[in-house]
């Protein structure tokens, strides 16, 4: 199996995770067992400060710099990847230089080292490095922009930090970091999936050249799809950046989002069921089930928000009774175990790829023919 089967099968991954951990950071009611379920996922969404227990040292006022301190932590991430790999690049350039100086007594691994193209393979890191970072950093750009009135004090305050109120003057948390928003929507959040998708269609005609610079710098970004649905990483962008603003950039009262949304990923989902763009059959099958999954999911937050609201409305002061209880915790469970088997895909996939790696294909004819040599041996030999 090749390697564009391998990144097909991680940005599926990485998509369905930061998605269906997104869709359950909307303030619907969900059950613990689900709130619990989401925290294990969050990582993919370089939601590093709730998994590892001190998000709430960040949002709270009382913490100076609370919101600020967050949003720039979180944009350390794809920061911290591209240090990575200039670190790995200028090691690898001396490496180089002292093997090509100390030539004589390294002939053999100077040849290895200079088959390796350190340009490429850096370039090819960083790009897919940003490319997995795409919808959380778009999530949390968006999020800047979300301000809400409160009915009391009539100011404007963050809906992802209610605290932080959304004011010019006097300056504060929300300008320090509307500027890098800003900037990071016009180059990064527009401008990168146009460049791919302008890169990739002038270079059509040399995409499927085996020894091409194109192939090698970006085939991750569509090697995993069939010749004619070279663009559709494109589309999956889009797609991400759709979802981003109608869960960070729309208010949560919104009720456009709740109908928007679950619109949002049922297209998808028809253009994915109408083109299966992958070459691969089982990453069609995982990009189905995902996309089913998540939107099964967000149909039951709106479940659970619809009974809180009936139940609110008729008997404020009673709350949920027993049938209506259960009724939630039965939803919770079968979203859980639909989640936990969409994962259970994703390690199966990964075996099923492991098990077809020639190293294991060379080595299981080998003990094959160990044991059939074995066999045909006469008991004679055997002593």
């Amino acid at each position: 199996m090749s390697s564009s089967a391998h990144t097909g099968t991680i940005k599926i991954f990485f998509n369905y995770t930061q998605t269906v951990s997104s869709v359950f950071s909307i303030r619907f009611p969900w059950p613990q067992i689900l709130l619990s379920f989401t925290s294990g996922v969050n990582i993919t969404n370089l939601n590093f400060t709730s998994i590892f227990g001190f998000e709430c040292e960040f949002s709270t006022s009382s913490f100076r710099g609370g919101f600020s301190s967050m949003y720039y932590l979180y944009l350390l991430v794809p920061l911290v990847l591209l240090g990575v790999g200039v670190f790995v690049y200028i090691v690898g350039r001396f490496i180089r230089i002292f093997l090509v100086t100390n030539k004589k007594h390294n002939v053999h691994y100077l040849q290895r080292f200079t088959s390796w193209n350190l340009l490429n393979d850096f370039l090819r890191f960083e790009l897919f490095a940003l490319l997995l970072c795409y919808f959380p950093v778009a999530r949390l750009i968006m999020s800047s922009f979300n301000c809400e009135m409160d009915p009391v004090t009539n100011i404007k305050y963050m809906e992802a930090a209610p605290y932080v109120p959304c004011n010019l003057l006097p300056a504060g948390e929300w300008l320090s970091v509307l500027p890098a928003s800003v900037v990071l929507l016009v180059v990064y959040v527009v401008s990168f999936p146009t460049a791919l998708l302008v890169l990739l269609i002038r270079n059509r005609a040399s995409l499927t050249a085996t020894n091409s610079r194109i192939r090698e710098v970006v085939g991750f970004v569509y090697l995993p799809y069939k010749d004619n649905m070279y663009w559709f990483e494109f589309l999956i962008m889009l797609r991400s950046l759709l979802l981003s603003i109608f869960i960070s950039l729309l208010p949560q009262s919104s009720s456009i989002r709740n109908f928007l949304l679950p619109v949002c990923i049922f297209v998808f989902l028809m253009l994915q069921v109408k083109l299966r763009p992958y070459r691969d059959d089982l990453d069609n099958r995982l990009e189905e089930l995902s996309l089913s999954a998540i939107m099964m999911t967000f149909a039951a937050g709106m479940s659970f928000q619809a009974y809180s609201a009936a139940s609110s409305s008729s008997s404020p002061n009673i709350g949920l009774n027993d049938d209506q209880l259960q009724d939630i915790l039965s939803t919770g469970w079968l979203v859980l175990l639909l989640n936990v088997f969409v994962l259970f895909m994703f390690v199966l996939r990964v075996l099923v790829t492991f098990i077809r790696a020639p190293v294991l294909v060379k080595l299981f004819q080998k003990i094959k023919e160990t044991l059939t040599k074995t066999q045909q041996r006469p008991d004679g030999a055997k002593n």
